[in-house]
């Protein structure tokens, strides 16, 4: 397993981590992981991820009576409340330190993709949130409770450090299941497929950019096992699809009276 430095990005509590630093990070572990997803598009196993190359416990619960939570990191061995289904109450279970949990609503077959984005999610916890690295954050707190995911495109609005530590998790498992120069290849191979002979489209090409809204995404998904959301967030964030918005045409006088476009 690969070791980092990751004390030199600290602020205080929080670890100030760019979209180059994860996408450097995630790539020295794919070398190390599974070297071959940084040559050929392959669907990377959440499961021999977890267990077999950062060596944590896996297990299944029921972490909410309502599906709110996706996953959770127990750094420390000990107790936790989880939710009792049969019966509608909670219930307390034991846990050994470094267990990652993930929620029994994703282990529907449906659920696939997002199963596997939640599982490196988790994995980008245990990389870059060690309690020792951020120790402020986690001081008081030693299991990390996941309620979203998917959200890496949402860099704007991130306030606290839980927020920080979330967007980090969700940007590490984007890269590291969605490499960016395999989906590159893939998506533009795919649009010269149906005739797109540009790189990129962009919401001014309406019929164009709804088809490979529809089509991208699903293709994505299937061939690196990932959810359609995550697929679609990552092709727009390596803007393959671009969303415009339309301007408002604003109208203005010069001093001379003479109406102009700004």
């Amino acid at each position: 397993m690969v070791d980092f430095d990751l004390q030199r990005y600290r602020k205080g509590s929080r670890l100030m981590l760019s979209k180059r630093d994860i996408e450097t990070i995630a790539d020295a572990v794919l070398q190390d992981f599974k070297p071959q997803a940084l040559k050929d598009p392959i669907a990377l196993s959440a499961d021999e991820f977890l267990e077999q190359y950062l060596g944590c416990h896996l297990r299944y619960e029921n972490l909410s009576n309502n599906g709110s939570i996706l996953g959770m990191v127990v750094y420390n061995g000990g107790k936790l409340i989880v939710y009792d289904k049969d019966n509608d109450n909670i219930e307390e279970i034991f846990l050994r330190g470094k267990t990652v949990l993930i929620d029994n609503l994703l282990l529907a077959e449906e659920q696939r993709g997002r199963y596997e984005f939640t599982g490196f999610h988790e994995g980008g916890h245990c990389i870059l949130h060690q309690p020792e690295t951020v120790s402020g954050f986690f001081d008081h707190r030693k299991t990390i409770v996941c309620r979203t995911s998917e959200t890496f495109a949402r860099f704007k609005n991130l306030t606290t450090d839980e927020d920080w530590a979330e967007w980090q998790a969700d940007y590490f498992s984007a890269c590291m299941k969605l490499p960016r120069r395999i989906v590159r290849m893939v998506a533009i191979d795919a649009m010269r497929g149906i005739g797109v002979k540009k790189d990129c489209v962009t919401s001014y090409e309406r019929d164009v950019y709804r088809e490979c809204c529809e089509y991208l995404p699903r293709l994505i998904a299937s061939i690196f096992t990932t959810s359609r959301t995550a697929a679609k967030y990552r092709l727009m964030e390596l803007k393959i699809l671009k969303e415009k918005r339309v301007q408002p045409i604003v109208f203005q006088k010069n001093s001379e009276g003479v109406e102009y476009v700004c």
